[in-house]
């Protein structure tokens, strides 16, 4: 029993951890920056212990798919590219964003990728990590926003931040309200992996009201599609006619509660966002050349922006990291997230594909990666679990695999029976 065979749980406890510690709580486990080094998430400093050890105990190389070769280094590309950067400009002011949500992330990419190789069946702990602290952050803000409970850590947060979000605006654990939408979209589709219906039905209906509590737009359009793709893939009657009683029980109690007048709201009336979105790409467009090559570092873009003449966010993780690493390594960066997305077949884990492809495009609706929060754990994850199940690995196991020369179908279904 090594440390190396139970990676697994690590990345599982990683995981499970950036959703139920909020990052701007992080300093109640380990304080604030030492010296150069930022201030950063318990979990990013476990993911990084885990992939030395991953790095120390590694078996012999094999060859690499000619895709993943270059999507490595275009990855290693754009991150040593986005640290000078950040450094030279900001020291280590913005670093920690580039760890937190960039570095990482990428390496519980490769971690994971790399365990779904050694033991195929171990990237569903993982996903019940994820799930876990998704409803966690459901049940933390149902309460808060019910008054059953205070927000945990509400003074710490009002102390860094100044405001206080929208108390009819649930966020639980996540930082912010749209960080906790942009999650349960993502786990949304992980739900149809799991064997049990009533654990299922469970959860997706958990999720449901975890969306009218964000007031997100996009999110309560995902969570009804999900819920009337529950119903139509239910396999009896019976089954059939629980899910639609349940959803009008909750949407009768919906309408019946304070949430329905915020959420109408935000459909009749708010145009804040969305002129938000549409100005963030007319001013990209108007400014990229002097951003083509380099930016200014993590967080410069509100600095460029208001420089500008202009004081809202861009609200899009394209054109944020645009302005603050670079066009042409941002487009590098999300061009290959796409291209691998697209790419992936014979997912182990079903609904994958179809996470991924959701939080590459909410991921565009808000500032979401480029800020602290649980969504840069969260994206990556969605990515990684749709890309297991295909051949392109990058580490060859020193542990008993499935022989490589099998298509990757036969490896993705001996593990279905584990989901």
């Amino acid at each position: 029993m090594t440390l190396r065979n139970h990676l697994y749980l690590v990345l599982a406890g990683s995981t499970f951890l950036y959703l139920a510690l909020p990052f701007y709580a992080s300093t109640l486990l380990i304080g604030g920056s030492v010296g150069l080094i930022p201030q950063l998430h318990p979990s990013t400093w476990l993911i990084v212990a885990a992939a030395l050890v991953a790095c120390a105990t590694v078996g012999k190389r094999t060859n690499v798919e000619s895709f993943y070769f270059w999507f490595y280094m275009a990855m290693m590309f754009f991150v040593v590219f986005a640290t000078i950067t950040t450094w030279w400009y900001s020291k280590s002011t913005g670093l920690k964003v580039v760890i937190d949500q960039i570095i990482g992330p990428i390496l519980l990419f490769t971690l994971l990728r790399g365990e779904y190789r050694r033991v195929p069946q171990r990237i569903f702990a993982i996903r019940n990590a994820l799930l876990a602290g998704v409803v966690l952050n459901i049940v933390v803000a149902y309460a808060v926003v019910t008054e059953a409970i205070q927000q945990p850590h509400r003074d710490l947060y009002k102390s860094i931040f100044g405001v206080f979000p929208a108390p009819d605006r649930g966020f639980g654990l996540t930082d912010q309200p749209l960080a906790l939408a942009f999650v349960i979209m993502v786990a949304l589709p992980l739900v149809l992996s799991l064997r049990s219906w009533p654990l299922r039905v469970i959860i997706t209906f958990v999720m449901l009201a975890g969306v009218l509590l964000t007031q997100s737009r996009l999110g309560v359009v995902v969570a009804i599609v999900a819920v009337a793709y529950l119903i139509f893939q239910a396999e009896t009657p019976i089954r059939r006619i629980g899910s639609v009683l349940v959803f009008f029980i909750i949407l009768f109690y919906f309408y019946r509660s304070d949430l329905y007048d915020g959420v109408q709201r935000r459909f009749e009336y708010d145009s804040g966002s969305t002129l938000a979105r549409s100005y963030g790409w007319e001013f990209a467009l108007d400014n990229w050349q002097a951003f083509w090559w380099t930016g200014g570092g993590a967080g410069s873009v509100y600095r460029t922006v208001r420089e500008a003449g202009a004081n809202t966010s861009l609200e899009s993780a394209f054109t944020i990291y645009g302005f603050d690493f670079g066009f042409v390594g941002t487009a590098l960066f999300f061009g290959f997230l796409v291209a691998a997305v697209l790419r992936a077949r014979h997912n182990s884990i079903r609904g994958a594909r179809l996470a991924a492809a959701l939080a590459l495009v909410v991921v565009q609706t808000y500032s979401s990666i480029s800020t602290q929060s649980a969504a840069g754990c969260v994206f990556w994850l969605a990515i990684a679990l749709a890309t297991c199940g295909t051949r392109e690995v990058a580490l060859q196991p020193t542990a008993p695999m499935p022989r490589s020369d099998l298509p990757a179908a036969s490896v993705v279904n001996s593990t279905r029976r584990y989901a």
